[in-house]
């Protein structure tokens, strides 16, 4: 099973929880105790999840470090805090979820929905990538994975290496750094893949470096 079909299960499995506590949340009032062990059941299935999810991708880190910190910022700690929260709350005693309760959870569970499909529309096809590549022996240093969806400040803060490319086509990190590379290379009249390229060009000393020295 590769790494991405595995995390996927996991998804699936994750997806179904939801729903089950989706349901629950239309008889509030009436399902307290449901809500109780279900939300503790997803902590430790989120928990459990992280963990694997952590372990898949460590091989790959330096292949993929682009999309891995861009979703840095969109990881699971602050869901899993809402969880936690509302652990405590329903634990504590109280006769009904409150309206905060059934917030907090909706909300989460359209966070984690979201954070799923960018996960499988974004990350797992590098993973994918990443993976055959490994698999066909390669014993060269690849080059950084930069892709055309990127957006130049997930290049920039990946990659400081690549702030002189931009900066020599004009753009900067900040507001004018937040166009994916495709978007960004139509407006100045570039050749996306080209630009991709010279991208990696300037990326790749230290990614050799790193790779050599792991």
């Amino acid at each position: 099973m590769t790494v991405t079909a595995m995390l996927k299960k996991d998804h699936e499995v994750l997806r179904r929880k939801l729903e089950f506590i989706e349901t629950a949340l239309q008889v509030a009032p009436q399902s307290v105790f449901v809500l109780r062990d279900m939300c503790h059941s997803l902590t430790n299935m989120l928990d459990a999840h992280i963990r694997r999810e952590e372990q898949a991708l460590a091989p790959y880190a330096n292949r993929i470090r682009a999309i891995l910190q861009y979703q840095a910022g969109e990881d699971h700690a602050d869901q899993r805090t809402v969880l936690r929260d509302v652990n405590t709350m329903l634990l504590a005693g109280i006769k009904m979820p409150t309206s905060t309760v059934v917030d907090r959870l909706s909300h989460l569970i359209e966070e984690l929905r979201e954070h799923m499909a960018d996960e499988e529309q974004h990350l797992f096809p590098a993973i994918d990538k990443a993976e055959e590549e490994v698999q066909s022996g390669a014993t060269v240093p690849l080059p950084p994975l930069i892709t055309e969806q990127m957006s130049a400040n997930a290049v920039m803060k990946a990659f400081p290496a690549t702030r002189a490319v931009f900066e020599k086509h004009g753009v900067r990190c900040g507001c004018g750094g937040c166009d994916c590379l495709d978007e960004l290379a139509w407006r100045r009249g570039l050749n996306a893949e080209a630009l991709v390229k010279e991208l990696q060009e300037a990326a790749a000393p230290r990614e050799a470096a790193e790779l050599s020295a792991a």
